[in-house]
């Protein structure tokens, strides 16, 4: 099998709908994912695309635990959902 990264590009290359991308900030995951992104010219292309809109809640954790940041998440997710894309169901 592939690494975790190569199966997600290729997932993402292959979608065609509107995708949210939400970081935190104080979130290894995350951080692993935008180290990821800067070593990639791959990554950058795909993280670059008009179907990506991006997010970052610099000062939340993994969980997104506070009220405000939860209510932030949740309008970024609501606005997405909204989009349609031509061709995608």
């Amino acid at each position: 099998r592939a690494p975790l990264p190569d199966r997600m590009a290729d997932a993402f290359e292959r979608y065609r709908g509107p995708v949210l991308l939400i970081l935190s900030g104080k979130d290894l995951t995350a951080q692993t994912f935008r180290d990821c992104v800067a070593q990639s010219r791959r990554w950058q292309r795909i993280v670059g695309g008009a179907q990506i809109t991006r997010h970052e809640l610099s000062e939340a954790p993994h969980t997104f635990a506070s009220r405000l940041w939860r209510e932030q998440v949740e309008r970024w997710t609501a606005s997405t959902a909204s989009r349609r894309t031509p061709g995608v169901a």
